[in-house]
């Protein structure tokens, strides 16, 4: 059943990624592969609505996704990287000024670091959580976790991204706008009344709340909702695949 799925992950060259548009390498691979996108809609949609089929191991095999990331921490975590990290990190980079790290302030945040017992603690987010970072904005954690989370997936997380990169070339057209446009005055509210987190929303609520009105929305549907320059998002932190923030900007 899988072996369309199998060749579109591995034809779809990781090289590509961030570089080539969608609709490139989708021509590429029609007029060099021979790919029938017929036959692939059809196995696509059967694929995702069969709650065993093993997304996860499939793009891993096929090298669709990375298994790993070259930052993975094994064992605890250490904290000369986590240091140099800080030291060496654009905070600049980071879109919003008032989460810009002065210098006094990352002096601040390796001191705490330090008087910590770091290697007690069995991730990134344990440790940030504690409340001597409290002060300490959404977007810096959010740089920290990205660095030094390891990596993981789930078959939402793989289907998701592969409805980013086929779905609308597969079947134009296909959401209903009435619905989306149901779905984007939810987010749009919902995102204009979150005061935590420096207006960061976690999409992943977003999905849970919009089931109890359609029980078949997923992430790549909201995707579609609150795309305008209004709006910023961030890809979550554990994999560099699918949303995992979205914000206002007011």
């Amino acid at each position: 059943m899988s072996k369309l799925i199998d060749k579109f992950m591995t034809s779809f060259d990781f090289n590509f990624k961030g570089h080539l548009s969608n609709e490139i390498v989708i021509e590429s691979m029609i007029s060099h592969n021979k790919f029938d996108f017929n036959l692939f809609s059809v196995e696509f949609l059967q694929a995702i609505q069969n709650v065993e089929y093993p997304w996860v191991d499939k793009a891993i095999e096929t090298k669709f996704i990375q298994k790993t990331s070259s930052f993975d921490q094994i064992g605890k975590l250490d904290l000369g990287d986590i240091i140099i990290f800080i030291d060496s990190f654009r905070w600049k980079d980071i879109v919003k000024p008032d989460a810009w790290l002065s210098i006094e302030q990352k002096e601040e945040l390796k001191e705490g670091l330090r008087d910590c017992n770091i290697t007690s603690y069995s991730s990134i987010n344990n440790l940030l959580d504690e409340p001597d970072f409290i002060w300490l904005p959404f977007e810096v954690k959010h740089a920290l976790f990205a660095r030094f989370s390891n990596l993981s997936y789930t078959n939402d997380d793989i289907i998701f991204y592969l409805k980013s990169i086929i779905w609308d070339y597969l079947f134009p057209n296909s959401f209903d706008k009435e619905r989306l446009n149901f779905i984007e005055c939810e987010v749009g509210n919902i995102l204009q009344n979150n005061t935590e987190n420096h207006g960061w929303y976690e999409l992943n609520k977003l999905v849970l709340y919009l089931k109890s009105i359609y029980p078949d929305i997923d992430m790549f549907e909201i995707s579609k909702v609150c795309t305008s320059s209004n709006y910023q998002y961030k890809l979550h932190f554990t994999n560099p695949y699918t949303l995992g923030f979205k914000r206002l900007i007011k």
